[in-house]
């Protein structure tokens, strides 16, 4: 997991590195819903980015202050190359 420090300038560079790759995305809905599958970002713009899923085509609007509450976490998906 990427543990991103307090400041959302961080988060926005974190998130531009995973810009790409593969990774495993936890969205945590709220109430113990959760929404986990595996993706990569697409773009990233000064408030938000965008993830596309690899499982069935939606793409995912989240904001970079998602990734410092935890909401949104990434995981590597190394062993899931598609």
């Amino acid at each position: 997991m990427i543990e991103v420090k307090r400041e959302l300038k961080s988060a926005q560079r974190c998130v531009e590195m995973l810009k790409g790759r593969l990774i495993k995305v936890t969205i945590n809905k709220g109430r113990n819903k959760f929404i986990t599958f595996h993706g990569r970002i697409v773009e990233c713009y000064p408030g938000i980015f965008t993830i596309k899923s690899a499982d069935d085509d939606k793409i995912y609007s989240m904001s970079y202050s998602d990734v410092l509450t935890k909401c949104v976490r990434f995981f590597p998906a190394a062993c899931c190359e598609k």
